[in-house]
């Protein structure tokens, strides 16, 4: 995502979309053996990057230049909120409790 704010184009959204994609794919398929909870952090991980690639889609893939504000917002929630940080660390300690692996 950083990379797409400031060198993307058309053709890196559509791989990034293809991703996204990807992404509801395996986690859709994987349902029956994740629990509710690691299910909604999934989604509120998809719901996060597809909101900021939006934004920054609108700005530069469409040449949009209303959403100036919208794209400086997605940009600082990725430097300074970390959307993803908190949520990565919960999935990451459900599986190892699952997995039955200690941290080190």
């Amino acid at each position: 995502m950083y990379r797409f704010q400031y060198l993307g184009g058309v053709e890196e959204g559509k791989e990034l979309m293809l991703k996204i994609n990807e992404y509801i794919e395996f986690y859709t398929i994987n349902q029956p053996f994740l629990s509710d909870d690691m299910i909604s952090d999934l989604d509120k991980i998809r719901a996060e990057f597809q909101e900021v690639f939006e934004k920054f889609y609108k700005h530069i893939a469409v040449k949009n230049s209303d959403n100036l504000n919208e794209f400086f917002e997605a940009s600082n929630k990725l430097k300074i909120n970390k959307p993803f940080e908190d949520i990565e660390k919960k999935i990451i300690a459900e599986m190892r409790k699952d997995l039955k692996v200690k941290k080190f």
